[in-house]
């Protein structure tokens, strides 16, 4: 998967770049064709240093062409050999990761036997479908499986994303679930007065410039890559994954002199998308032509932007992406609003274009994104602060809003674009801002459950979730563009996935247009053999929302850092009707868990007045950033109680026989 950091549509300076990277050598032939496969990539076998790999990536190669002066086509070809039962299943749900304006074109995959038979991967078993990554974030991905793989098979794939814009950076992770033999990459170089490539690499990559000495095209290759480390909550992708990162600068200085060249980019950028032109004055007379005040004022517009325009970067904009590739470019403010659509980073431009126009004083930021790294202000490359917000300041207070976002509530930020470092330009001067993070309270996930328990042990009744915040915006992100029967659709996978045998009817979510308001996802369940019978007495779990999900932090060791995206709280109350002829036994007693002000759990358990209902309450506060590794035992052991407490049961004792039962001697 690859990070672009320099986009046409914030960019002030379009047409000076397109002469620019014009100039790039054509890198790439025509349309490729399967290789012929050595006879040492047949006779693979696991590399010493990992004898029990599933399988292995032989060749990983990347080749970038900018040359027809339109935008940048990336060609990647991958071939694997698999050496196990396993390593099938792996490459069987093969994903390719893609921006919604630049899918994967020309997708081609097959498998070759160890006699040589091909055996292609047909068109219609490719399917594209949502993909929710770690913190909750939704994209897409060409997904496929390889039908006639088997062990000791090669299969391999390749395809071209051709992106509209002019790509002048962009990083390359390489970590997958199997060790690389070989990545290979090859980037057309430019050459142009006063512009320079600069190349790092991740130290687990360890790569070699094989261009020798050429000036029309670079060739890096790397060998030895280890498999991907798979542990949970991890840290920023940049310093766990191995990755190659080319970009193109101006700067020869400091990193001073960087942030200072960039900040005045960054200025022109301003004065260019946010000029108060006739159109937008026009439509800020509108929205706020009964004078309201401030807050209001800014949420009007705000809310113009988001729901007024089409945003290319979700899939319910109208527009397909072959569509979108045939839109008339949006070269300004006044574009985005005439036309009606606009990418995420045009719609925050206009919005910061519509506050300028009504009086206020907005700026342009670069935000970093803590999903990929953490900011390092002695990296000179754009691609450390990749995300464009807009800014408000106020004494020595920043407000910053993202309306391109679409489900953001005006001055919140995604988690990833939190509690990190933003470049801003106030009063002709650059400055590094640290952006806000938000408390507990903020991401507070509420589950609620009515529940009837049958003598069986069926436990049949209705089950709500209620979700803000963080955890909010991502489920709004998942189920915004669904329609209602996909989206109970994925209500019923996500409570199999963890229960199994459940049935789920009335499964909906309530998305409401008031931003301030919670998303609702709600269904009624009943699964059979949920109580276990023991004799005279059935054994209940009481932590239905936990029940079927895996132990956070099993492993008996860890290799890197505890990393986790945001603070979060969790509220639980369930209630169980009990069955006829049974009664509560007494519980045993929850122990609070309080580690300072970093974890919070607590567990109740209460009987009703009348007898018949059992009202079990569960609450979980982390206020937890980072986490050294070192530092893994104490947080696991604090986990495990969690995790026992949670696999606590109610026991019902039988005081009656049902009507007709034989009565035992």
């Amino acid at each position: 998967m690859a990070e672009v950091w320099i986009h046409r549509d914030v960019q002030p300076h379009r047409l000076l770049l397109a002469a620019i990277f014009g100039l790039f050598a054509s890198v790439l032939s025509a349309a490729p064709a399967w290789r012929p496969i050595p006879p040492e990539d047949l006779a693979a076998v696991p590399p010493p240093s990992e004898p029990a790999a599933n399988g292995l990536i032989l060749l990983r190669e990347i080749s970038v062409d900018s040359s027809d002066n339109q935008g940048t086509d990336f060609e990647y070809y991958l071939r694997f050999k698999v050496f196990t039962a396993a390593g099938v299943e792996t490459l069987n749900k093969t994903e390719i990761p893609f921006a919604r304006e630049c899918p994967p074109r020309r997708l081609a995959a097959r498998v070759v036997k160890p006699d040589g038979r091909s055996i292609e991967v047909a068109p219609e078993a490719v399917f594209t479908r949502d993909v929710v990554k770690a913190g909750g974030e939704t994209i897409s991905a060409k997904t496929f499986a390889f039908g006639a793989l088997e062990p000791g098979d090669i299969a391999e794939y390749r395809y071209r994303i051709s992106n509209p814009e002019i790509v002048a950076g962009m990083r390359f992770y390489l970590d997958h679930a199997f060790p690389t033999a070989l990545v290979r990459i090859r980037i057309g170089l430019i050459a142009y007065p006063g512009y320079g490539l600069q190349s790092l690499w991740s130290r687990s990559a360890g790569f070699l410039d094989l261009s020798n000495g050429r000036t029309d095209k670079l060739l890096f290759e790397a060998r030895g890559l280890a498999s991907a480390i798979n542990e949970p909550f991890p840290p920023p992708d940049d310093a766990v994954k191995p990755w190659f990162l080319f970009y193109y600068t101006t700067s020869d200085g400091t990193a001073q002199k960087y942030w200072a060249y960039t900040g005045g980019e960054l200025q022109a950028l301003t004065d260019a998308y946010l000029a108060p032109k006739k159109r937008v004055k026009e439509t800020v007379a509108k929205l706020l032509a009964d004078a309201p005040g401030e807050d209001e004022a800014i949420g009007r517009l705000y809310e113009f932007c988001r729901t007024q325009i089409k945003n290319l970067s979700y899939e319910d904009s109208g527009y397909t992406p072959d569509q979108i590739e045939k839109l008339k470019f949006n070269k300004s403010s006044t574009d985005t609003l005439t036309n009606g659509y606009g990418t995420a980073a045009q719609i925050n431009m206009l919005f910061g274009a519509l506050l300028r126009a009504s009086g206020r004083s907005p700026y342009l930021a670069y935000c970093g994104d803590r999903s990929l790294s953490f900011f390092d202000f002695q990296l000179k490359t754009r691609s450390a602060l990749p995300h464009l917000v807009v800014a408000t300041k106020n004494g020595a207070n920043w407000k910053f809003y993202d309306p391109g976002a679409r489900y953001l509530a005006p001055g919140k930020l995604d988690w990833k674009n939190e509690r990190t470092t933003a470049l801003a330009v106030a009063d002709k001067y650059w400055q590094m801002v640290e952006t806000p993070s938000s408390e507990a309270a903020y991401s507070t996930v509420r589950r609620t459950a009515h529940f009837a328990l049958a003598a069986d042990g069926t436990l049949e009744g209705d089950v709500a979730l209620v979700l803000e915040g963080h955890p909010g915006f991502a489920a709004k992100r998942r189920f915004g563009a669904k329609s209602a029967s996909a989206a109970a659709d994925l209500i019923k996978e996500d409570l199999v996935a963890r229960l199994g045998q459940i049935e789920v009817t009335g499964a909906k979510v309530e998305l409401p247009a008031n931003l301030d308001v919670p998303i609702t996802l709600s269904a009624h369940v009943r699964i059979a053999d949920y109580a276990g019978v023991a004799g005279d007495r059935l054994l209940v779990p009481l932590a239905f929302f936990q029940k079927g999900v895996p132990e956070t932090f099993s492993a008996t060791t860890r290799k890197s850092n505890i990393y986790f995206p945001y603070f979060l709280r969790e509220e639980d109350k369930i209630t169980f009707t009990l069955p006829s002829g049974y009664e509560m036994e007494p519980p045993g007693v929850f122990t609070p868990i309080d580690s300072g002000d970093r974890i919070h759990y607590s567990g109740r358990l209460d009987l009703a007045e009348d007898g018949r209902r059992v009202v079990y309450e569960r609450s979980f506060i982390r206020r937890l950033f980072q986490v050294p590794q070192a530092s893994y035992p104490v947080l696991q052991h604090e986990y495990q109680r969690i995790a026992a407490q949670d696999a606590r049961t109610l026991s019902l004792r039988r005081t009656e026989l049902p009507a007709g039962a034989p009565a035992t001697q």
